[in-house]
């Protein structure tokens, strides 16, 4: 399924994970809140991206920064959840051939009111 085609409708979702889920900018924010609407009420998003900074590292992640974030474009993109949970972090990938090393994520945990 092409992301731009996303939809669900009549099931809803107690958590969703997003796991370095990175979309052209265009796509992403529509996407997100898509998302949004299929957790329950007291439902749970867990979202791990790469940093816009992770382009000074060599351990993965999309080349092109529009496709990386900020905190606050989590924060904005996620605007309608209650967030409990907003970093960004230096950690140590182990995930694979290509996600070797430093990398610098953006985490979130966040539930719909």
């Amino acid at each position: 399924m092409n992301v731009a085609d996303f939809s669900i409708e009549n099931i809803q979702f107690d958590v969703v994970g997003l796991f370095f889920a990175h979309f052209p900018a265009h796509l992403r924010q529509e996407f997100h809140q898509k998302v949004t609407q299929v957790i329950k009420t007291s439902g749970c998003i867990i979202f791990e991206v790469f940093h816009k900074n992770q382009l000074n590292y060599l351990s993965g992640g999309p080349k092109d920064l529009s496709m990386l974030f900020s905190v606050e474009e989590v924060e904005k993109e996620f605007s309608g959840l209650k967030i409990l949970q907003l970093e960004d972090k230096i950690i140590d990938l182990d995930e694979g051939l290509y996600h070797q090393g430093k990398g610098h994520v953006v985490r979130m945990i966040a539930t719909k009111n």
